[in-house]
């Protein structure tokens, strides 16, 4: 962990009740920010994987980006579409 992340985290335990809550909304308008960033990124057809519930690495083909999540086609099961958050999704090269 870099010294700056040190700290951050010391301020965040030092901040009451309000300014936690404030704190906590710029951190989710960030990740949502970010998130859609990454699925701009994306495109149909585009190779990517991701891991199941149980861990096992799954890869596949994007064949629908929705607003929210991307649909993608599984290799290992032709059959079998999966719908995935972008953030758990890694474009495969």
């Amino acid at each position: 962990m870099n010294e700056e992340l040190t700290e951050l985290y010391g301020m965040i335990a030092q901040l009451d009740y309000e300014d936690a809550y404030e704190v906590q909304d710029a951190l989710s308008a960030r990740i949502k920010l970010l998130t859609k960033q990454k699925a701009r990124m994306m495109n149909v057809g585009d190779k990517v994987c991701f891991e199941d519930k149980n861990g096992k690495h799954m890869t596949g083909n994007i064949t629908k980006i929705m607003r929210k999540n991307i649909k993608v086609q599984v290799d290992d099961y032709p059959h079998n579409t999966w719908t995935v958050h972008p953030s758990f999704i890694t474009v495969v090269k």
